[in-house]
């Protein structure tokens, strides 16, 4: 067989030479070789999305009442999108505020009195058998009720201190950064699925992560608050068993009160127990906690745009029932600034790409590419029936006229070379590990063994073998392609050899292993 197929390079290269110099004319396509740049490309397709997409739904459920915005329509920061009916919520929050301000009330009175009643005790009725014990429970109940107000005091301003570092942190991250880790009391539900790097990267993430932090300190606090307030319930229910018994024992045995135990009986029906003034201020404590949640569900009554942007979808209407965080019964706003190309690589060729590579991105329907870098790549996939990588380019900011959806071509920059020596791509040939071009010199065709560099899609760095000026031999695209279903050795064998111009099939490559002079 290997004499058969140099027997074949020989005749070929012989008839291309004759050809040549026959003077027939042999239909050769030529070009020069040259100094030049030359970029190697790896191509595939994507999609055009948006950097930043805010979809916002209502965190709380009722009726709409009104929808301001419409697709297509520029919103900014804080702007209000759409409301809901807040009549029930309105009610709700006045009747919490009417709670607070009885209970606050009555905390007083009991509060005056027994302060009152102590002092009336104190200087009137002597010590009793058992007032120890009593004395004890009440400074325990006292103590925890102290427990209980403080806790409600930390909750209180670790909660502010939380609304200041979040409006702190929308000011330093600008119209491309919403609330972390879902709603936020006051930030009218919104939920941002996607977020670009703000201007000051250090500067924000620093500012969200203490909005985080803070959000977690206020869930501890109110954790601490509702134990703390079981507890004094607890002890609440134990002293009033308690304390009924011990009357019953102090009416009935007369014996155990010292002197003046009439007049100390006649105080003691006056008395605003500890446990009472305790009992108070824990329904306090929870008519305000009622307060804070109705007041937040007011406020996410409102849905507002945490960025500015474009309105890509209103899925809303007045008058329509929603649920609370729907994930379909949304508005969705896409910031204008930037727009980035999603697309998927092979795992044969995710090898070639890196963070930082150029890559040249051209829309459907557009002539003009648009110029944009590798941004991500990854992570791998996890199913074991897909290859694929994910790759992201991000486009320059500030363009106009980009749709979300949109396809895209894209070129992505895996290697390059400038200041070389360049021939068109398709005057190289390959076969196996080696390359070689057919070269015109003094009106005859030489097959010459070449060193590839950067190949690109039209011109290739050539390291060694030819030199700029060199006359190089390209396809002839005029002849037809070689024919697979044919059984004529002679068909396949004249379609490859116009095909390759003049060196015939595998001349340069058949020279390593021997050639023959007529290749030569």
């Amino acid at each position: 067989m290997v004499v058969v197929v140099v027997a074949i390079v020989a005749i070929a290269a012989g008839a291309s030479a004759w050809a040549l110099t026959g003077g027939s004319d042999p239909g050769l396509r030529t070009a020069t070789a040259a100094t030049g740049s030359v970029e190697q490309t790896l191509d595939t397709t994507g999609t055009l999305e948006p950097v930043t997409t805010a979809q916002l739904a209502f965190q709380v459920a009722g009726q709409v009442d009104s929808v301001g915005v419409t697709v297509g329509q520029q919103v900014t920061t804080g702007q209000v999108l759409a409301t809901l009916d807040t009549s029930s919520l309105d009610s709700s929050v006045d009747a919490a505020q009417s709670a607070i301000t009885s209970e606050q009330t009555k905390l007083a009175a009991d509060e005056a009195s027994e302060t009152a009643s102590t002092t009336t005790t104190t200087t009137t009725q002597p010590s009793a058998v058992g007032s120890s014990g009593a004395g004890s429970g009440g400074s325990t109940i006292g103590a925890e009720q102290n427990k209980v107000t403080s806790d409600q005091h930390s909750t209180d301003a670790d909660s502010n201190q939380a609304q200041a570092d979040l409006a702190q942190a929308t000011s330093l991250c600008g119209e491309t950064s919403a609330s972390p880790g879902g709603s936020t009391p006051g930030s009218g539900g919104t939920t941002t699925t996607t977020t670009t790097t703000p201007a000051s990267t250090s500067s924000c993430t620093s500012a969200l992560q203490q909005v985080v932090t803070d959000q977690q300190k206020v869930a501890r606090d109110e954790q601490s608050l509702s134990q703390d307030e079981s507890t004094l319930a607890k002890m609440l229910s134990t002293s009033s068993s308690s304390g009924q018994s011990g009357s019953e024992t102090s009416n009935g045995g007369s014996g155990q009160l010292g002197s003046g135990s009439s007049s100390a009986g006649s105080t003691s029906s006056t008395v605003v127990s500890p446990d009472q003034v305790a009992a108070d201020q824990a329904t306090l404590d929870a008519d305000e906690a009622d307060l804070s949640e109705d007041q937040t569900s007011l406020d996410e009554a409102q849905l507002t745009s945490p960025i500015a942007g474009t309105v890509a979808s209103v899925g809303v209407t007045a008058g329509q029932s929603v649920s609370a965080n729907s994930s379909s019964d949304q508005i969705v706003v896409i910031a204008p600034e930037q727009f980035e190309v999603s697309t998927t690589l092979a795992v044969t060729d995710v090898s070639q790409v890196k963070v930082g590579d150029k890559a040249s991105v051209t829309l459907n329907g557009q002539d003009t590419s648009l110029v944009g870098q590798v941004t991500e790549i990854g992570p791998p996939p996890t199913s074991s029936s897909s290859t694929d990588y994910p790759v992201v380019i991000s486009l320059a900011p500030g363009l106009v006229g980009l749709y979300d959806g949109a396809s895209a071509s894209v070129s992505i920059v895996v290697d390059q070379a400038s200041g070389v020596v360049t021939v068109p791509t398709s005057a190289v040939h390959e076969l196996g590990r080696f390359a070689y071009v057919s070269e015109v010199r003094d009106g005859t065709v030489r097959t010459v063994d070449v060193t590839v560099g950067v190949v690109g899609n039209t011109l290739t760095q050539v390291s060694s073998g030819v030199k700029a000026g060199a006359t190089v031999v390209l396809a002839n695209l005029s002849e037809p392609l070689p024919s697979t279903s044919s059984t004529s050795g002679g068909a396949n064998f004249a379609g490859v050899g116009a095909l390759t111009g003049a060196g015939g099939f595998g001349g340069g490559g058949f020279r390593r292993a021997g050639g023959t002079s007529a290749a030569g």
